[in-house]
């Protein structure tokens, strides 16, 4: 991820789908404001990103799934794993080094994927810039579904085959507990710390009445 250049190239890449041979055909990549003029941005609360990666991995590992652990407890665990890999990986530690970031992953569980989430957000609003951009924020789906689809569909110019109102759009997981109030402001500096002032702009509505200290990378 601190690798501009190489996430780029990555995200402009496709695939295309043979209808004659069955398989899929790797595409050069897109060049930009050529070939590609528009973007969709997605943006979910990092919170829920974060605890939605912990069920989707832990849902295939028994040590999770059949050990009463889909919850805090299990989650946390799973957070000081994939925290310790990443401290490991000496580009990371340097990163955090070289940003004076240390200070701030502490008392943040799943600090390395937080960090994670916000440099790929970085990236992507270097890689969108001029652009005509259209935000999505996920959890607008759940409060006005039929004014967000209204939108996109206004946006990628297209019509509607069937109406927003048709569809269902709800939650159905059980819902634990999965960060502390102590926690989210830590979350949010690490964050702030981490991010550009447009990735900030994204995220900032989900850390509203929190003080920032640190400075953006």
């Amino acid at each position: 991820l601190n690798d501009y250049r190489t996430w780029a190239r990555k995200c402009r890449s496709a695939t295309k789908f043979d209808a004659e041979t069955g398989l899929s055909v790797k595409l050069p990549p897109y060049v930009l404001h050529r070939q590609l003029s528009k973007a969709v941005v997605t943006v979910r609360s990092p919170m829920s990103t974060v605890v939605s990666r912990f069920r989707h991995d832990a849902a295939s590992n028994s040590f999770f799934s059949q050990d009463g652990l889909m919850n805090r407890k299990g989650f946390l665990q799973w957070c000081q794993t994939i925290d310790e890999k990443a401290m490991k990986k000496d580009s990371f530690k340097r990163m955090l080094m070289e940003h004076g970031a240390w200070d701030l992953v502490q008392g943040v569980p799943c600090f390395s994927e937080f960090i994670r989430m916000t440099v790929w957000y970085n990236n992507l609003n270097k890689l969108v810039t001029g652009m005509d951009v259209h935000i999505i924020h996920f959890e607008d789906f759940s409060k006005q579904l039929e004014n967000e689809v209204e939108k996109l569909v206004r946006f990628m110019r297209v019509r509607t085959v069937i109406q927003p109102s048709a569809v269902n759009f709800h939650r159905t997981e059980i819902k634990y507990t999965w960060f502390t109030d102590e926690e989210v402001p830590l979350i949010g500096d690490l964050i702030y710390g981490c991010a550009t002032d447009k990735t900030w702009a994204l995220l900032n509505n989900h850390f509203q009445g929190f003080l920032h200290e640190a400075e953006h990378w």
